[in-house]
């Protein structure tokens, strides 16, 4: 779980402006703060969504941030399509986006099933205890997450633990570690290490996907995640 710090942090609104230009850049009015390095990343992760998401799946994004994949993949057809953040800030800000009411500042539309009034859903929760039943997903992903928890490991275990068995992960980590966020001795030098080959397979990996956080006009880092993608068995 976060500390008291660092879910403040998550909370300012500052924070909620640097993830509107991180995850809708490309649908921002304001021109100037549409970054494609950025939007290549959420590519990347749209496809392998596409690849593994079936119509009938529930997805789930641990760290869902102001939700961007989560509505891509409802758009994609998943079933159900959940996101969770230790941010209230960032939750509500999902949910006036998933009623289409931030028009004024982005152009992305959503679009959910009118079959289906709990196709998408948000919730605060912590990625250490997900708040989910046993093999409750087909898709789990979490990205940018695991370096800024206090225990990266209890992460990977609650993601095992509601992910179906065949069920797929996508995780990606620049392991930018802060000891205010992560103590010393919780930090991991390589995630690949936890999925073990007799409980799951790794089914791709990409070493160096590049990342970028824009903070304004004359301010971006940039970062390269480790990308993994494994099948739990």
């Amino acid at each position: 779980m976060k500390d008291k710090t660092s879910i403040a942090l998550y909370n300012d609104q500052n924070t909620v402006d640097q993830y509107y230009k991180m995850q809708y850049g490309l649908y921002l009015k304001d021109k100037a703060a549409k970054n494609n390095l950025t939007e290549s990343f959420y590519f990347v992760i749209i496809k392998l969504l596409k690849k593994y998401l079936k119509k009938d799946a529930k997805m789930l994004e641990v760290g869902c941030g102001l939700g961007r994949l989560v509505f891509e993949s409802a758009k994609i057809g998943a079933e159900q399509s959940v996101g969770i953040d230790i941010s209230k800030s960032f939750i509500d800000e999902c949910d006036k986006i998933g009623r289409n009411e931030r028009n004024g500042l982005i152009s992305y539309f959503v679009k959910t099933s009118k079959n289906n009034p709990d196709q998408i859903q948000f919730q605060v929760a912590d990625a250490e205890n997900l708040p989910f039943e046993r093999e409750t997903f087909d898709v789990v992903v979490c990205l940018n997450v695991i370096d800024r928890v206090a225990h990266p490991k209890k992460v990977l275990e609650s993601i095992g633990r509601v992910l179906k068995k065949g069920g797929v992960a996508i995780i990606a980590d620049p392991y930018d570690w802060s000891v205010d966020f992560t103590p010393v001795k919780n930090q991991i030098k390589n995630m690949k290490d936890y999925f073990r080959a007799g409980k799951w397979q790794v089914l791709s990996e990409q070493q160096r996907l590049p990342f970028i956080l824009f903070f304004n006009s004359r301010q971006e880092a940039h970062y390269y995640d480790h990308l993994i993608v494994v099948r739990k068995k």
